[in-house]
């Protein structure tokens, strides 16, 4: 048995997303777009032919990976390791109400000077129980295993798993809603990062109302970038 590819799909797009509302682990749900999202790239997920699904267990995750789920005739396993970044006091608000409400937080954690937005989690601790799971999947599968969660949450994962420092994990670019991550290990057991935000081509029609600035679920994207 042999674990030899992962397969890091973001959510869908949900209410939240589009308002640039911070959501950590509150449970929001995937909106209409969100779902047409999860359903547009499940088909090109299925064509992998992973072995086995998991997902965070909120429930933005778990739908998502039940487009899948029904086309690759496998079952969903939820593990709470997959959860989003605790934001702690952030959650529920957008950056202006952060910014109000704790404005020396904010400077701080927009500065780069503070690593637990909210005092909730820190990028390595998320990293940290991600990472438990895979050890796990190690000892449980073979082949390919779709992970779908968050983007703070993922992007922590592949980080860690491919070993860059953490003073650089910020140039590694938040997944948008529904793209995934590709990591293959190596002959010497390492993971090498092999794709990142792929999704499906899409016509222009179909990006209107998608979420392409920010990573509102932990707001890890500190350089805001337009539409």
């Amino acid at each position: 048995m042999s674990l030899e590819r992962l397969l890091l799909w973001r959510h869908g797009r949900t209410t939240w997303n589009s308002l640039g509302r911070f959501q950590g682990q509150l449970d929001t749900a995937l909106d209409e777009v969100g779902l047409a999202q999860a359903r547009e790239a499940a088909p090109y997920l299925a064509a992998e032919e992973p072995s086995a699904i998991y997902a965070s267990d909120l429930s933005r995750a778990a739908t998502t990976a039940g487009t899948l789920a029904e086309l690759a005739g496998l079952p969903v396993h939820t593990d709470p390791r997959l959860r989003e970044t605790s934001l702690g006091g952030w959650e529920g608000l957008d950056r202006a109400g952060v910014a109000e409400r704790f404005p020396d937080e904010f400077a701080a954690w927009t500065s780069g000077g503070r690593s637990n937005p909210g005092n909730g989690e820190s990028a390595a601790q998320v990293a940290q129980r991600g990472r438990e799971l895979v050890d796990e999947l190690l000892e449980r599968h073979s082949g390919t295993v779709v992970l779908t969660a968050h983007g703070g949450s993922l992007k922590a994962l592949a980080a860690t798993l491919i070993g860059i420092p953490e003073s650089t994990w910020s140039l590694l670019a938040p997944l948008r809603n529904c793209h995934w991550s590709e990591l293959r290990r190596t002959e010497a057991g390492q993971w090498r990062l092999h794709a990142h935000n792929v999704y499906p081509l899409r016509s222009p029609e179909a990006l209107v109302g998608d979420e392409l600035n920010v990573d509102s679920d932990a707001g890890d994207d500190r350089i805001k970038h337009p539409h």
